[in-house]
């Protein structure tokens, strides 16, 4: 989970977290920003921490340049959008 890299300090320091909806969760460093104005957007697939944002990202022409799927499952994607 980012949270854990984040506090753990694996992420490298220009990496940074956003969400449309703001707020911090797990003591994350949450800056607000919407994804299409991230250069790349991971979406893990728990459902919970969707906005519409990333609905509209996920459903629309957009193809992810890197997916995790275990036994035919998606996990997570990551999306290019910049």
């Amino acid at each position: 989970m980012p949270h854990t890299y984040q506090r753990a300090q694996i992420t490298r320091p220009d990496v940074q977290f956003g969400s449309d909806a703001g707020g911090s969760i797990w003591g994350m460093r949450v800056g607000q920003f919407a994804p299409f104005e991230a250069d790349y957007v991971v979406v893990t697939y728990r459902f919970a921490g969707w906005t519409p944002a990333v609905e509209a990202l996920v459903a629309g022409n957009n193809l992810p340049v890197y997916t995790i799927t275990r036994q035919g499952i998606t996990l997570l994607e990551v999306y290019r959008i910049r």
